[in-house]
């Protein structure tokens, strides 16, 4: 298991685990050197987010056994492999067939209003000059052949040569060329050069946590980064913002749960604070208990020791005891695995193999990771299959939008508070997570498993959702398959921060006649309050939620 960063990529710093084949799993380093066998894998694409392809090994390592490949078994080129000592792979494209090669386009060239009008300009005064010159210059011929020719103080040769009608208008070039204003554009230059010095030196654009000016590319780029950026900001009518990550923090910080008909946190606004859910940890409360084991398994989080070595840029949290800390490809899965470890159901360990360490109120619990079945933007959820090593009980855990849970709770499951409780944490501005469980038999799984197999090394099956055409690949339908009668056990509620100074920097936006759009995938309820936090939207303002037509125009 290795961590990928994809920051040249995609400009994700956050880090993406990456696991073997799990035909190599068992395989030690010498047997990787000796196997043979070959890759099914579709033409080169730039889809950086997907890669469908099957490896078959020969014997006598495997017995010519086929393993479906997905992207989280790639390196791509352009990415780092980080906390990973080493790793033995093989090329599957190169040069520019790799996603990278595929993504690299020609750059469109790009000029600011002034610089685009003065070249319009230019051209027009040439064209201009041109035919002031070819008009004075045929005037001037006419002029010499019939007047000029007969004034011996010009002294014009009686034998012309082929190029004398060309002298002419030369002369007419030459006294023409200062109507062309080179003079102007080197002025602006220079001028360009001095005032984005004035950008760089202003120590309001200083960024103090990462201690660089405002021309550092390694810091939000500001309008001096190019000179040219600094004469468009007059020309700016929209700006189009994401929200995570750019009006927020991207700090998720667990803040409030319901469980079981109780709300955690709605007094003190810190659930991890609520005596009385610290004391139903206590006391081994069977629902807090699955909830919070549900928040700890259900993830792609890594736990790691403390002594290694920290990648810049890369946020960890640690665990309560300060021994382990946590990496995850997002931060609300790193967020909810915190707040599980400091309600004492710590993840201390995964390995290789899958097999996943629970330690909780000093008791150790082992469950084996079997299948995930991977979040995707269409989905809305994701979720794991189980074992548990002590019992052999077989579980599917669940977390995802409350939209994507609810339709898939048991039948008779009651869903209104849960929904009510929903709403109550989209008002505060707080992003909110269903989870869920259902105990699987062991051949439902086995045959579900098998469906699963075949439906991920089926190629031809294997193609992306396309909603144009409403048309559901097979994984998604054999994943859809087994998320039924799910158990509701609870509702996680994360809060992203407003960064500072968000509300009065759109405040004087808005004043200046710039209008600003919020692009975020949270809930409209969220969405509204956190618009009314960042003064984007104020109260009173009359919303159309025309969400088709909105649809259309992204």
């Amino acid at each position: 298991m290795g961590n990928e960063q994809t920051a040249a990529l995609d400009g994700e710093t956050d880090l993406k685990t990456r696991i073997i084949p799990s035909i190599c799993a068992d395989l030690s380093s010498e047997q990787l050197g000796k196997i043979k066998g070959v890759v099914e894998c579709p033409n080169p694409d730039n889809d950086i987010r997907r890669f469908d392809a099957n490896m078959r090994l020969f014997p006598p390592i495997i017995d010519n056994e086929k393993c479906p490949l997905t992207i989280n078994n790639t390196l791509l080129q352009s990415c780092y492999l980080r906390y990973t000592e080493w790793a033995c792979g093989v090329a599957i494209y190169t040069g520019n067939e790799t996603k990278s090669g595929m993504s690299r386009g020609t750059a469109e060239p790009k000029l600011t209003a002034a610089d685009s009008m003065i070249d319009k300009l230019t051209v027009a005064i040439f064209i201009f000059q041109i035919a002031v010159v070819l008009l004075l210059g045929l005037a001037g011929n006419i002029w010499k052949d019939s007047h000029g020719c007969k004034l011996w103080y010009l002294m014009y040769p009686a034998e012309r040569p082929w190029y004398d009608f060309l002298v002419i208008p030369l002369r007419f070039e030459l006294l023409c060329s200062i109507m062309i204003p080179i003079s102007i554009k080197v002025t602006l230059d220079l001028a360009k050069g001095v005032y984005a010095k004035f950008i760089d030196c202003d120590d309001q654009m200083f960024d103090p946590e990462t201690n660089t000016p405002a021309h550092s590319a390694k810091s939000y780029i500001s309008a001096s980064f190019s000179t040219a950026i600094s004469e468009d900001l007059g020309q700016v009518e929209y700006i189009l913002s994401d929200k995570t990550g750019t009006l927020t923090e991207n700090r998720m910080i667990f803040r409030r749960c319901y469980i079981s008909g109780v709300l955690y946190g709605d007094k003190t606004g810190d659930a991890l604070k609520d005596a009385r859910l610290l004391n139903a940890v206590s006391s081994k409360d069977p629902d807090v208990v699955k909830f919070l084991m549900v928040m700890a398994l259900c993830n792609t989080v890594v736990p790691i020791k403390r002594q290694i070595c920290i990648v810049p840029y890369t946020f960890h949290n640690f665990s309560n005891d300060g021994t382990i800390s946590y990496k995850a490809q997002s931060q609300d899965e790193e967020a909810l695995v915190n707040a599980a470890s400091n309600l004492n159901m710590l993840l201390t360990s995964k390995d290789s193999s899958g097999i996943a360490e629970i330690c909780f109120n000093g008791s150790k619990f082992y469950y084996e990771v079997l299948d995930v079945l991977e979040f995707t933007s269409d989905r809305k959820r994701m979720s794991i299959v189980v074992k548990e090593v002590k019992s052999g009980k077989f579980l599917l855990l669940t977390k995802g939008a409350d939209e994507a849970i609810f339709p898939r709770s048991c039948p008779g499951e009651q869903t209104k508070t849960y929904l009510e409780a929903v709403e109550m944490y989209s008002h505060l501005g707080l992003r909110t997570l269903c989870l869920g469980c259902r105990d699987l038999e062991e051949d439902e799984y086995k045959e579900w498993s098998k469906k699963f197999q075949d439906a991920s090394c089926s190629l031809d099956n294997r193609e992306v959702y396309y909603e144009l055409h409403n048309i559901q690949h097979k994984i998604a339908e054999v994943c859809n398959s087994l998320e039924q009668g799910i158990h509701i056990l609870g509702i996680t509620a994360i809060e992203d921060r407003l960064q500072d100074g968000v509300p009065e920097t759109i405040k004087l936006l808005r004043k200046a006649g710039i209008n600003v759009w919020m692009l975020t995938g949270d809930k409209q309820t969220t969405a509204i309050q956190i618009g009314l936090l960042c003064n984007l939207i104020t109260p009173g303002t009359v919303l159309s939620l025309e969400i088709d037509y909105l649809a259309n125009v992204l």
